[in-house]
């Protein structure tokens, strides 16, 4: 059994299109070869992994002497997957199938690839995650695995089926710190057994996410607002510093931002540095909303790590109207986010001291009034000719954020 999981390596191939944010290299294969099977190469989009995962249990589950004990786990014994030739041509029809040229549709993107480059994950913990999607995808599939458990009240996957029936098992896969687990992919039910034995689901914002489909998470929703990214024209030194923390962020997401100045600019800024990121939204968490309970912060930072890995998202997090608890609270967050969730902005009408070495730190200044004017000139386009010189009149008694200036020019 393999004792380590193979990571990938800081390289970042292409990847399909529709996903924003950092990409992962993807891992070596490792598996354990079947007996008298040299093996093609894998599949790694979601049809073709259920496919795999179900030639795999259906080894596994194969009944007689042969056949290794759910809680017969790997690395104990060395229990071998035992396989059959039925069982081998599934195998070989479902890497086959994988590989044969679909009509001339363009194919569709391997979205669990691109979820297991992202997110990290070992060929192993990318078939885990496989399994408990496929539980919640394929009714057959959760029937398959309770008769792999022996027991028809289990059709449901576990990390023990996982570690016993897959593939290139390894230990550091269930562990709280891998990233199935930190970035909330796979939730655990310890009420249907102890660790390994507990059920594995899947919460519905993965499970979209596996099928090409970007929603917001439900449930940071329910705390964070979403907002729209924005490409609006930004003052000419407010778009120098949008470069510098695209520029930033792209030499280490983890370092957390500062952001102050006038509430209306920092608002304009944030949602063009989510649109100069490909980003299909930012997160904006107000400080008095940051729970207080242990449990639930956890749950909170795994939810936002993910999202940085699916999307990569910002999360702003907004300091206005704080009291120093919850300035202080905010701080704390501001490291925790930053090391697992990425892309952290402390947004503040006043500087923010006491965070750690690596913050980089934008002030927005006042916008001029050669500035304004050029906003205001952006925003008519060719009307601004028709006015007879009244846009500088407009800029010197309006003074807008991006947004709203857009807004009140197209009024005009």
């Amino acid at each position: 059994m393999t004792t380590t999981a193979a990571r990938p390596d800081p390289a970042r191939p292409p990847e399909p299109a529709g996903l924003a944010g950092p990409v992962e290299a993807a891992a070596p294969a490792e598996s354990v070869p079947l007996a008298g099977l040299v093996e093609p190469p894998e599949p790694a989009d979601l049809p073709g992994r259920l496919r795999a995962v179900r030639a795999h249990l259906r080894m596994y589950a194969v009944p007689g002497p042969d056949r290794a004990d759910s809680t017969d786990l790997p690395g104990a014994h060395g229990t071998p997957h035992s396989a059959g030739s039925s069982d081998i041509t599934d195998v070989h029809e479902a890497f086959e199938a994988d590989a044969r040229p679909r009509g001339g549709t363009p194919p569709e993107p391997d979205w669990l690839a691109v979820l297991a480059r992202r997110c990290g994950l070992s060929p192993f913990e990318r078939d885990v995650l496989a399994l408990a999607a496929g539980c919640a995808l394929d009714p057959s599939l959760a029937e398959l695995c309770a008769r792999a458990h022996g027991d028809p009240a289990r059709p449901f996957a576990t990390f023990g089926l996982a570690l016993a029936a897959l593939p290139g098992p390894h230990w550091d896969a269930v562990a709280p710190d891998g990233p199935l687990r930190a970035l909330a992919l796979v939730e655990l039910d310890t009420h249907a057994g102890g660790l390994v034995g507990a059920r594995l689901g899947v919460d519905e914002r993965v499970l979209l996410a596996l099928v090409g489909l970007d929603v917001a998470d439900p449930r940071l929703a329910e705390l964070a607002e979403t907002v729209a990214p924005a490409g609006d024209a930004l003052p000419a030194r407010h778009g120098l510093l949008l470069e510098r923390a695209a520029a930033c962020w792209a030499a280490d997401e983890t370092a957390p931002l500062v952001l102050w100045g006038r509430a209306g600019d920092r608002r304009c800024f944030e949602r063009a540095l989510a649109h100069r990121l490909g980003a299909p939204r930012l997160w904006r968490l107000e400080a008095a909303a940051l729970p207080a309970d242990p449990a639930e912060a956890a749950g909170l930072v795994a939810r936002f790590a993910r999202e940085a890995r699916l999307t990569g998202s910002p999360v702003v997090l907004d300091l206005d109207d704080a009291d120093p608890a919850q300035l202080a609270a905010a701080r704390r967050w501001a490291r925790r986010l930053g090391a697992s969730a990425r892309r952290v902005v402390l947004s503040s009408a006043e500087p923010v001291t006491g965070l750690p070495a690596g913050t980089f730190a934008l002030e927005l200044p006042d916008v001029t009034l050669a500035e304004n004017v050029g906003l205001w000139n952006a925003a008519l386009g060719p009307a601004a000719a028709l006015l007879d010189g009244q846009v500088e009149r407009f800029a010197g008694q309006f003074r807008l954020p991006a947004d709203q200036l857009r807004a009140a020019a197209t009024d005009l």
